[in-house]
């Protein structure tokens, strides 16, 4: 390698951290899908159990774990995502800087990700052994851990397309929104697709040049990968044929050794999870384990394509999926813009067709056709996985399934559109103008997610769980006096309901604090039932020592219902408070 090449990927590499820093700014622990049991695995492998153990009275499968992770996450779930403003954020996050790891471990059940092998952990778990280590506080470790987590995945996809140039199309794949957020998250899935990537990059290499020296020791490395890829996926299990395409392509001998080997690894590790793992409440269909239900659809195979096509012909479905792939983000409730989905929507195509057409009369071969099978095997095992782990037993549609899981697959496909070094060249500025571009639109999402300036009260944790109806009669007045944060307030939103659009008329909303009142009022006609309804103030009302009154009146139209404010009580002291959304200035 070169010292331009050199300069170059070490300008690549500092931008992508940049990228990085950028985000962890408004990204906060726990933000992705099951973030938590990953970080419990990650932890629990730091303490030697590889493999997870039953934990508790019921014997579920899991792992111990110090006690401050639990506290982290309750710091999370009940402020941060719960609010989802500025305040809670910055709050919550101090006091995630204050936790200390207390050396008393708890058991946590995580049955759900025993499956992944444990390879696919080791960088979050090297963060967290460096943070136990020298006693550095919650939030300090996890930054590590997503700091060490992203520079192992960039520099597997390095040494990927080093060995074989990562083509386009799959390129692309890696760098959407879903899989970039992916990547700069510390769990399996940035790790998981680097693997996958090296894998395919090493099979393209002693695919197109067998003759080379190191072609056992790549083997080798190939096999790792997809033991790691496929050990963590099901619905990769495939790819464990690799070599044997190789024994058909090369008839080299050391193929079919590794062939037999990574059978054997891979199945064999995706059954003994199945047999041995314990799920008390047995997932979503209590009284049939995953084996159970293997068995069933097995000896019911019309059955199991019927729920396969019912999944696949439900528009709304498959729309979900679409746009999970290109980018939900979070713990999948923080959606990107649709004009910033389509442009990686427009962008796909375009690189796709151009891949297309630059490979002209490059016709695709055999190799090719075995590559879009595995992806095509790697997308529709996702359902019957899913059928078996996530949905309720008998089956209609399958539940649980998510954009980002068809990702690996898309980027298997797009290694079948490789192009020339040649025309290399002409995406990477394309590319790194995407990856920058997603970066931008994660940062937007997770803002708007997490530091919006509406303020949600009150928190979950401090009301009963069940709501109750408080009716607002012609010439009623309901009052409430409530604490809230300072600041000046421009709009009150609360969550309302008309009796299924039967209630009409006018809602007028009196909001005084400090010796200032505002007054506004709406006609809720066309208000969407069980839903927050916006008043909005033309002045602002600023909040200087958090009191705040409010009176509603309701004056209805003729026959029309009453209007309703869903009420909760309070845990302290039983007072019935609403359900708001306050928005400051």
């Amino acid at each position: 390698m070169g010292l331009r090449q050199k300069l170059c990927l070490s300008g690549i590499f500092l931008l992508l951290m940049v990228c990085l820093s950028w985000v962890l700014i408004v990204k906060p622990p726990f933000g992705s899908p099951d973030e938590l049991n990953h970080t419990a695995r990650a932890y629990g492998i730091l303490n030697g159990y590889m493999l997870l153990k039953p934990v508790g009275d019921d014997g579920t499968s899991g792992t111990y774990v110090d006690h401050t992770l639990f506290d982290a996450a309750k710091i999370y779930r009940d402020g941060i995502a719960d609010s989802g403003d500025a305040r809670s954020f910055k709050f919550g996050i101090e006091k995630m800087k204050e936790l200390k790891w207390s050396g008393h471990d708890s058991a946590i059940q995580i049955p759900n990700v025993t499956f992944y092998a444990p390879l696919v952990y080791f960088p979050q778990s090297l963060a967290y052994g460096i943070g136990k280590a020298f006693d550095i506080n919650f939030y300090d470790t996890y930054i590590i851990s997503n700091y060490l987590t992203f520079a192992v995945c960039i520099a597997l996809l390095f040494i990927a397309y080093f060995i074989y140039p990562i083509p386009p199309l799959a390129m692309f794949f890696i760098t959407m929104p879903m899989m970039a957020y992916q990547l700069m998250s510390p769990t399996i899935d940035g790790i998981s697709v680097a693997l996958t990537v090296l894998a395919l990059s090493i099979l393209f290499k002693l695919e197109k040049n067998p003759q080379t020296e190191k072609y056992l020791s790549l083997l080798i490395l190939m096999s790792v990968c997809i033991f790691a890829s496929a050990g963590s996926r099901a619905n990769l299990l495939l790819m464990s044929f690799i070599p044997l395409w190789l024994y058909y392509s090369n008839r080299k001998k050391s193929n079919l050794v590794l062939f037999v080997l990574l059978i054997i690894s891979t199945f064999g590790w995706t059954v003994f999870n199945i047999v041995s793992v314990h799920d008390s409440a047995m997932g979503r269909h209590p009284g049939y384990s995953n084996f159970d239900l293997i068995i069933y659809y097995i000896s019911h195979p019309v059955e199991l394509v019927s729920v396969i096509f019912n999944t696949l012909t439900n528009s709304g479905l498959v729309t979900g999926y679409y746009h999970s792939f290109i980018g939900v983000l979070g713990t999948l409730d923080a959606p990107i813009k649709d004009n910033q989905r389509n442009v990686f929507t427009i962008s796909m195509l375009f690189i796709f067709l151009s891949s297309l057409i630059i490979r002209g009369n490059n016709r695709i071969g055999k190799f090719e056709v075995f590559i879009i099978l595995l992806a095509l095997s790697g997308a529709l095992l996702i359902f019957p996985a899913l059928l078996v782990q996530w949905t309720s037993f008998p089956a209609t549609y399958i539940d649980g399934v998510q954009g980002r899981y068809f990702i690996i697959p898309a980027i298997i496909f797009g290694y079948a559109f490789s192009v020339n070094a040649k025309h290399q060249s002409k995406y990477v500025f394309l590319i790194l103008l995407l990856a920058v571009f997603s970066t931008y639109t994660v940062h937007s999402s997770m803002t708007q997610r997490y530091l919006s300036s509406k303020v949600k009260l009150p928190h979950a944790s401090e009301i009963s769980s069940v709501a109750e109806v408080k009716n607002i009669k012609a010439d009623e007045v309901v009052q409430y006096h409530l604490d809230v944060p300072k600041g000046a307030m421009k709009s009150v939103a609360f969550y309302m309901a008309n009796y299924n659009n039967t209630s009409k008329g006018i809602a007028s909303l009196n909001a005084c604090s400090d010796g200032q009142c505002v007054e506004t009022s709406l006609n809720i006609n066309n208000m969407v039932d069980n839903s927050f309804v916006e008043f909005k103030f033309n002045k602002p009302l600023n909040i200087v020592s958090h009191d705040l009154q409010l009176q509603f009146k309701f004056m209805p139209e003729n026959g029309s219902q009453p209007l309703v404010i869903w009420e909760f009580k309070r845990n302290l002291d039983d007072v019935k408070v609403p359900k708001m959304v306050i928005d400051y200035y």
